[in-house]
């Protein structure tokens, strides 16, 4: 039933920073719909972790902090500006590397690196425990 349980985590994880980053990047809308399925989604999860003593409720929260850690991040992409910088002003090549870079960074690269560590504290629970020792 744990391997179950895991599994549901992880494709819970996997739909919200999807939901998330479509939102941020992409600019879609998603049909409110989804979110209240993904709430009940996320309300199942807590009722299973306390019935079969899965996956700990205080990890499942610091997971979904982890997914605000996208929002947050897509909020500071704005404030890191560079455009204004005269170097980036007078050399276009220079300009457009920059930002292909932070593009890269902070829509790409960030969110699949959170996504990945949310699943090792999903699959190796021991690492979390290790965390919320110190």
């Amino acid at each position: 039933m744990i391997f179950i349980l895991k599994l549901l985590h992880t494709l819970f994880f996997i739909i919200t920073d999807y939901f998330i980053y479509t939102k941020y990047n992409e600019k879609t809308k998603i049909k409110s719909v989804y979110y209240i399925v993904l709430c009940l989604f996320l309300i199942l999860l807590f009722i299973l972790n306390s019935v079969f003593e899965g996956i700990s409720n205080k990890l499942l929260v610091v997971l979904l902090f982890f997914s605000l850690a996208i929002i947050i991040l897509n909020f500071i992409k704005g404030f890191i500006n560079m455009e204004n910088n005269d170097i980036l002003r007078n050399n276009e090549k220079l300009e457009k590397n920059y930002r292909g870079i932070k593009s890269v960074i902070f829509e790409k690269f960030i969110p699949i690196i959170i996504l990945i560590y949310q699943l090792l504290l999903i699959w190796m629970p021991a690492i979390f425990e290790k965390m919320s020792q110190k």
